[in-house]
């Protein structure tokens, strides 16, 4: 797995880290909105993946597209509420099952959050409602929740966590992993430290989620703040390995934690 290594910006003419790279086994998704040289603005059509993984995500109304901003000293796509903006990806519904399905799946999010208070989304491929079929993480700056939430349509969440920790203008790793059978079958995970975790309340299911996946929004609720990376892999993976990714990930960003 590539580590962290120090690159000399020539633009800076500073010392700086070398791009943090994901383990490529079992990884589905990998939109990196920070790129060195990578222009984010109202004038973009699409964002493609890093390693074309996942397909593109896009807003095809321009003047509702994310727009550049800074987190840790790199680029970020900033996502306005008050704008409705948010990116769909262009893959059909059927390749997210991993995020619900309990087959296995482990995510990681690099995000700043302004004040805006209120439940916001971060990615969902579904309205949260207890009858649909999908997962769903949210934030909301106002009451410091984190919120995950997987439906398998039967009337009750399979995963319905509600944890603290999220601060208003602060950067911040999020990471969740999923899997029936395991120790714990779900875990959510806060700036390296393990908030919540437990037991799936009845079966996942291995359908269709309700929607494809979208960034910044779940249809009527939008996120307002600043999104730089999101990685998904559909494995749960070891614990030893998840924590040493987020840390490198983490140190990318200057050192969330």
């Amino acid at each position: 797995m590539p580590g962290i290594g120090i690159a000399v910006s020539p633009v800076l003419g500073a010392r700086r880290k070398a791009a943090w790279v994901p383990s490529s086994t079992d990884l589905k998704l990998w939109t990196r909105l920070d790129r060195e040289n990578y222009t984010i603005d109202t004038g973009i059509t699409a964002l493609q993946n890093e390693g074309d993984l996942g397909g593109t995500f896009d807003q095809a109304t321009g003047s509702q597209q994310p727009t550049e901003a800074t987190l840790g000293g790199r680029g970020a796509a900033k996502f306005t509420e008050a704008d409705s903006q948010d990116l769909g990806s262009s893959l059909a519904a059927s390749a997210w099952r991993f995020l619900h399905d309990g087959t296995g799946m482990r995510a990681m999010f690099v995000i700043e959050p302004s004040a805006t208070a209120g439940a916001q989304t971060i990615i969902s491929t579904l309205v949260a409602t207890s009858t649909r079929v999908g997962f769903e993480l949210l934030v909301n700056p106002g009451n410091g929740n984190l919120d995950v939430i997987v439906g398998n349509g039967s009337g009750t969440f399979v995963v319905a966590s509600t944890t603290s920790g999220i601060t208003a203008n602060t950067k911040h790793l999020l990471g969740i992993r999923l899997g029936s059978g395991e120790t714990n079958e779900y875990e959510v995970w806060l700036d390296g430290t393990l908030k919540d975790s437990g037991a799936l309340v009845g079966t996942p299911d291995s359908g269709d989620p309700q929607m494809s996946a979208r960034l910044g929004s779940r249809g009527g609720i939008y996120y307002d703040g600043k999104i730089a990376e999101t990685v998904a892999w559909s494995a749960y993976g070891d614990s030893a390995s998840f924590q040493d990714d987020m840390q490198k990930l983490s140190s990318f960003y200057d050192g969330i934690y």
